[in-house]
């Protein structure tokens, strides 16, 4: 049991990416917006987009890349330093969902939302609250710069599920949301061409989000080429185990 609650926690980060994506941006190294322009790097040329595959998600060896849908699930890089991270659910999600946890001997009744918001999300948003998940909402855009895309707040299966988190920190046994839903993300990134240490090999690094009293970036994305000759962006969140990778066509 304890196995498959920890699946399900996993799975449930890994699904609406509010804690990497919290980690990532809600903190910054105590620079000004002038001194942020300043810093070295370079953007792209022009924009491009890494498109994410199914295989191409890797969380704990689950199939999470089967819940989205293809051809909306990317990176994107624009000339003018902002980038976006978009993944978009597939029509018949909750039930790829529920087999996926099936399989995995979990189920996400059992999950204590109210749990997982009081070890990771207070610290970074201490207004944040299950009790009003449409204002929660909005400080996460607010804040991070991440929106939940798709959401009406008048669908049968919405109203259920911000009942169910208000009144018991749960989720509903049975998921009911609109088509459309996804999570998308939108901030600023630079690039940066780096030297490693140990091999001795050049490598390009994307870094977005905030960064640690050190200075050290909480997300960087390495671009390199694979087989085929095509760009590639790839995105690594350790304390997760999550890997995503995008390729562009």
């Amino acid at each position: 049991m304890k196995k498959a609650r920890r699946t399900v926690t996993v799975i449930l980060l890994a699904l609406v990416l509010v804690l990497p994506l919290s980690y990532l941006t809600a903190c910054d190294n105590g620079e000004n917006e002038d001194e942020a322009e300043t810093v070295d790097g370079y953007y792209t040329e022009n924009t491009v987009r890494y498109y994410i595959k199914a295989n191409d998600i890797h969380v704990m060896e689950l199939p999470i890349g089967l819940l989205f849908e293809p051809s909306q699930t990317y990176f994107e890089l624009r000339p003018d330093g902002t980038m976006e991270i978009r993944a978009i659910f597939k029509k018949n999600f909750p039930a790829v969902l529920k087999s996926i946890l099936q399989t995995a001997d979990a189920d996400l009744s059992e999950l204590d939302v109210q749990g997982i918001v009081d070890t990771y999300v207070l610290e970074l948003m201490p207004a944040f609250t299950l009790k009003d998940i449409p204002f929660s909402l909005g400080l996460l855009e607010a804040t991070l710069g991440l929106r939940i895309e798709g959401l009406d707040f008048e669908y049968k299966g919405v109203k259920e599920l911000c009942d169910s988190l208000a009144e018991t920190s749960r989720l509903p046994s049975v998921l009911d949301l609109p088509e459309g839903l996804g999570v998308v993300y939108e901030g600023k990134y630079r690039i940066k061409d780096l030297t490693s240490e140990v091999t001795g090999k050049t490598f390009r690094a994307v870094y977005t989000g905030g960064s640690a009293a050190n200075g050290e970036p909480y997300m960087v994305l390495t671009m390199a080429e694979n087989d085929e000759g095509k760009e590639t962006l790839s995105l690594h969140i350790e304390f997760l185990n999550i890997t995503v990778t995008g390729t562009t066509l």
